[in-house]
């Protein structure tokens, strides 16, 4: 033990463990299970590595280093903060949508976690070793999901198993990402033990990617591997090929077996006519089938608002507020009308909530990292494959999908090590005389203060919500208004709390009141909703039938907001 402390700083051991068990963290107690505990627990490990960090700055003459690829990321944040000033709902830019928590404070976290690496880590075989277990470990739940022995028994998705990620697209972005890793960590061994380890951990990874059944993380992986081959010298390809074989043969093999076949999914792509279409389906075809379909249809109206946000977008997490002004017919004919926060590609999310500058800022990083490794010597490149092939599988995979807390931060993550690994410093900022470390200490200080006044509030919130969830009685109601007290921004809370009062009303009218004032507070505090004006129009019609009171204005007033929010 002493001498694993003596080869790794406190840093390293903190950002290893932080990348080992986030993928598995969860809480049954909260409603929000694999996401918000998450996030809870990542703010934590990073305020910890800030006290490490502080204590470092203040006991001795360092430098604060920002390699190239964090000043890109640096304009990407200086973006997405002015964008969450000039959003259209700065509170939830600013904290994040209900379990997806990607607001400007979860980004603060995120390059947090970059400096980390830049700045505190020495030796990263540790975290990538940590990041490859991870990737087994998740391999192995996904597996063990597909046969039926889930321990904790998770939401069912069919034929594809999520592990302990929430939804299969997560948890294949993730192995679709640290498969590569550890098949780039093979090629660069001289240890033959190791070698193989390293090369049986992707194999495994890629298995476990299979039973996810995900076009995306194919794709990904494939194209990491892709990469890596590329840039490789013909000596190592050919060291490499019987693994290759093994990865082809694999994928191949798989499409025989039911619970692994993707090329099925792949045809899905073709729309398939309907025997008995509904009158307004005949109007609003589909130019491809299934899940492809609905994202070109979001993609359509991604332009619409595009066009009139051109600058610097609507603000980030906000598209649900604004969607269903601009949502394509075709889409709206499925009863997908509201509850969009994503068009499940992230060139088009970024320039939707960050505008054309936050684009090119994004065009810039995928640039930098192609001009990387292209222009590496070769002994860099070798350190540099596996990062960079794995950042790269985030990045195609996320054309079809979103991010998300594990696979986002360990992106960040991927992206510290790269700069340390290229050892191509951009500047640094000496921290030696009493006035800079007092700057540093008060703003690290603050930065970590609220990434927990973010995340513990939030999770209590949840906790109560979910501890009012299927309930009827006065204990839930107290659960509701204790939620919503923590959170005031979350319009989950307010649909149950206002839900439970429009329930109760049928056998007490006086509830309508309650739920009115509710829905009332809804609309103060979240504006852009359109459904919750729809809803108070409804309860003052209910209202009105069962206790006798005009409404006929407030019931016009509120339906005429609903569809101005349209």
């Amino acid at each position: 033990l002493c001498a694993f402390q003596m080869k790794y700083s406190p840093s390293e051991i903190i950002l290893s463990a932080l990348l080992l068990v986030l993928p598995f963290w969860y809480d049954l107690s909260i409603a929000s299970k694999t996401d918000l505990s998450k996030l809870l627990f990542m703010n934590l490990m990073v305020s910890t590595i800030l006290i490490i960090w502080i204590t470092r700055v203040i006991s001795a003459k360092t430098k604060l280093f920002i390699g190239k690829v964090g000043v890109i990321l640096l304009l990407f944040f200086i973006s997405g903060v002015i964008s969450t000033i000039l959003s259209i709902h700065r509170p939830i830019s600013l904290y994040g949508t209900y379990m997806r928590y990607q607001g400007l404070i979860t980004n603060i976290t995120y390059l947090i976690l970059y400096l980390s690496f830049v700045n505190l880590v020495t030796n990263t075989s540790l975290l990538i070793n940590a990041i490859i277990l991870a990737g087994c470990g998740s391999s192995i739940y996904g597996i063990c999901q597909a046969f039926g022995k889930d321990p904790i028994g998770w939401y069912d998705f069919g034929d594809r198993v999520s592990a302990i990620f929430g939804n299969p697209v997560f948890l294949a972005a993730y192995l679709a990402m640290v498969s590569p890793l550890a098949f780039s960590m093979a090629i660069k061994e001289k240890s033959k033990t190791k070698r193989w380890l390293y090369i049986s951990s992707s194999i495994l990874i890629f298995c476990g990617l299979l039973f996810t059944r995900t076009r995306a993380g194919i794709l990904a992986v494939f194209f990491a591997i892709g990469l890596i081959c590329f840039f490789s010298q013909k000596k190592i390809l050919k060291n490499i090929a019987p693994t290759l074989s093994a990865f082809l043969l694999i994928f191949i093999a798989s499409n025989f077996y039911q619970k692994t076949a993707i090329i099925g999914r792949f045809g899905e792509f073709f729309p398939q006519e309907k025997k008995e279409a509904k009158l307004e389906e005949t109007f609003a075809s589909q130019p491809l089938g299934g899940s492809a379909g609905q994202r070109v249809m979001m993609w359509k109206g991604a332009v619409k608002i595009i066009r009139d946000y051109p600058l610097f977008g609507i603000g980030p997490e906000t598209l649900q507020f604004i969607w269903p002004r601009y949502a394509p017919f075709e889409y709206m004919v499925r009863g997908q009308a509201t509850g969009v926060d994503r068009v499940h590609n992230e060139i088009l999310d970024v320039v939707i909530t960050r505008g054309l500058v936050g684009l090119i800022i994004y065009i810039a990083l995928i640039l930098y990292l192609f001009i990387i490794i292209w222009k590496a010597k070769e002994k860099e490149r070798l350190l540099l494959l596996g990062p960079l092939s794995a950042a790269f599988a985030y990045l195609i995979q996320n054309q079809f999908s979103f991010a998300e807390i594990v696979i986002t931060s360990l992106f960040f993550s991927l992206l510290g090590i790269i700069d340390l690994s290229s050892a191509k410093k951009s500047f640094s900022i000496p921290l030696d005389k009493p006035y800079k470390k007092l700057v540093f200490a008060s703003t690290t200080i603050f930065l970590g203060i609220l990434l927990l006044v973010q995340a513990i509030p939030f999770y209590l919130a949840d906790k109560a919500y979910y501890a009012a969830s299927g309930r009827n009685d006065d204990m839930a109601i107290a659960s509701y208004k204790k939620a919503l007290a923590l959170n005031p921004y979350e319009r989950t809370y307010y649909g149950g709390l206002a839900g439970l009062y429009i329930d109760m009303a049928s056998s007490n009218p006086a509830y309508y009141k309650d739920a009115i004032e509710v829905l009332k507070q809804a609309n103060k505090n979240i504006p852009d909703e359109s459904n919750f004006y729809n809803i108070l129009g409804v309860t003052y019609q209910r209202e009105e039938a069962v206790c006798g009171i005009d409404r006929k204005k407030e019931v016009i007033s509120a339906y005429k907001k609903a569809t101005n929010l349209c």
